[in-house]
């Protein structure tokens, strides 16, 4: 049976060398080899603003070294070490909390969302039996301290001023009452209440606090000043006398005035612009702050709604033949928000599948939102592709390259507010397709991607391979470098002296050390006349040549020695 020589051992060492260097650098138990499902409870499902939730991952197969990841929807992230993570929603609303889990920052697996109701909590209807209305501070029970700020306690007239009642505690429910010192009273469930003063001068301002129609607390008053507004100087140097509108001398008088200063986001409100005196047919132009053009019309009055809380400027120009020749003051539209519309309902994007492949089509749904009519839905898919705004609430999409995109959803049509709400982005990552090369895809974060783990593995065992080859290479081309060993010189045989070979005698050849040169001896003298060689064998036993004629030579072995 054939052995195994030098060369074939150190390759058959060299080979298994290779597959233990495999199994140490890529074991088989790594998490990603795995099919592992991910499960998330909510408990409790339905909680008031406030209250905590306790979120509990389950996994199939347990997977250790593992980093436990929420994303809870209203824009937080919760990572632990421990499969129960904790959060408290600070907003009413829907929400979808999304489980992950990852090793060393890559996501492994995915699990389906779990949605949660977040619900307002309900006013407390406590009334201290015990408090009096009717007593006087010093008796058995104190009533709270009230206090008022004016923000800013000076103003121009058709300027806004921002009052805030102070209460050091509170018996629920009350109504907040300001008495501004004009003649006008305003009322509110909130301790802020925004005012607006018509005339210059000074005023005080009382507040008051109310349960159940009854005044129980009140507060020392606040002085605010409303000062007169400084008159425009504006004189439109192109008015020409002709037009009849007072001359020179007599610019023409431009005011404008609202049905109120002070409204709810929502409302709408009309404007109307007053000119002293007016020849010819003129164009009124209005301008709002809050509106990037002009609203231009041959009308002086003009309807609009305030769709967002805020402070804003209103002013009317007039103008005739495209040129401007007039232009009012401005005034100050004070819009308090829509308390009773309630906030705003969250949203949240999800795709089926979380991981897919390029060429395959991915599902996205919008979580969450709102069944209002009118309210639409526009997906961003983080490849530079936008979907149109839809009532749907699916698109499906395919992308074209592999890579990991930002995907998210944004709604709009809400009755309470003007913009889109727009939701968390979720990381896409598109693989590709079976059998194709991956080619690099866009990314959304600086740096790249890991690369996935049968890639990995390739690799790796690549790169043994050609290092065991080059060593192989290398050790061949030493051996063939290698000189081949000299023959050994035989040093020739001194010339016997002649001798005669006679008939019937004997010749033995004893061997030496060397088997390269045996010894010839003859009992007789004898003469050779021809070229005799004998060849060195490997056995070291005597020969035996006897000579039966003239120049007829037979050869015997002796084994027996």
């Amino acid at each position: 049976m054939a052995t195994i020589g030098p060369p074939r051992l150190r390759q058959a060492t060299l080979w298994l060398l290779v597959v233990a260097a495999c199994i140490t650098l890529f074991p088989t138990s790594r998490a990603e080899a795995q099919e592992v499902t991910v499960s998330l409870t909510a408990d409790p499902p339905t909680v008031l603003v406030g209250e905590p939730i306790t979120f509990t991952f389950a996994v199939d197969p347990p997977v250790e070294a593992v980093e436990y990841v929420i994303d809870f929807g209203d824009g937080n992230v919760g990572r632990s070490e421990t499969p129960e993570l904790v959060h408290v929603y600070e907003q009413p609303g829907g929400f979808a909390a999304f489980p992950q889990l990852e090793q060393g920052r890559e996501v492994i697996a995915e699990g389906p969302p779990v949605e949660v109701v977040v619900n307002e909590p309900e006013p407390s209807e406590f009334v201290d039996p015990s408090f009096d209305p009717s007593f006087v501070p010093g008796g058995e029970a104190a009533p709270p301290n009230v206090n008022l700020i004016a923000d800013p306690p000076v103003v121009l007239a058709g300027a806004p001023i921002t009052f805030t009642v102070v209460v050091d505690s509170l018996f629920e429910p009350v109504e907040y009452v300001i008495d501004f010192g004009d003649g006008n009273v305003g009322r509110s469930e909130g301790p802020e209440l925004v005012y607006v003063y018509e005339q210059p001068g000074a005023f005080v301002a009382f507040p008051v606090l109310e349960q159940n129609g009854e005044v129980f607390a009140e507060g020392p008053p606040v002085e605010v000043a409303v000062n007169e507004p400084e008159p425009s100087e504006f004189v439109d140097p192109s008015l020409d006398p002709s037009l009849g509108l007072g001359g020179e001398e007599a610019p023409l008088n431009v005011s404008l005035t609202a049905d109120r200063n002070v409204l709810t986001a929502g409302e709408i409100i009309t404007f109307t612009a007053t000119v002293d005196s007016l020849v010819g047919a003129v164009e009124y132009v209005f301008n709002f702050t809050d509106r990037p053009a002009p609203e231009i019309s041959a009308n002086p009055t003009f309807s609009r709604p305030y769709e967002e809380s805020g402070v804003f400027e209103a002013a009317v120009q007039l103008m005739q033949e495209g040129e401007v020749f007039a232009e009012s003051l401005p005034v100050t539209i004070t819009v308090a928000p829509d308390e009773t519309a309630g906030p705003l309902p969250a949203i949240t994007i999800r795709a089926e599948p979380p991981d897919a492949r390029s060429e395959d089509p991915v599902v996205f749904s919008a979580v969450g939102g709102s069944d209002e009519p009118g309210v639409e839905y526009r997906f961003h898919f983080g490849d530079g592709q936008t979907s149109d705004w839809s009532p749907a609430r699916e698109v499906t999409h395919t992308y074209a390259a592999p890579g990991s995109y930002n995907a998210s959803v944004e709604m709009r049509g809400l009755p309470n507010t003007a913009q889109a709400i727009p939701s968390t982005p979720i990381l896409m990552t598109v693989a590709a397709p079976p059998g194709a090369a991956a080619s690099p895809g866009p990314t959304t974060q600086p740096g790249s991607l890991p690369l996935p783990f049968p890639w990995v593995l390739l690799v790796g065992v690549l790169l043994i391979l050609a290092v065991g080859g080059f060593i192989l290479r290398g050790k061949k081309k030493r051996r063939a470098r290698k000189p081949a060993p000299r023959p050994e010189r035989v040093a020739k045989p001194k010339p016997e002296p002649e001798k005669k070979l006679v008939p019937g005698s004997e010749l033995v050849v004893k061997p030496k050390t060397d088997p390269g040169t045996p010894q010839v001896v003859g009992d007789q003298p004898f003469k050779v006349q021809m070229e005799m060689r004998l060849r060195p064998i490997k056995d070291p036993g005597q020969h035996h040549l006897e000579a039966g004629a003239d120049l007829l030579i037979q050869e015997r072995r002796n084994h027996g020695g």
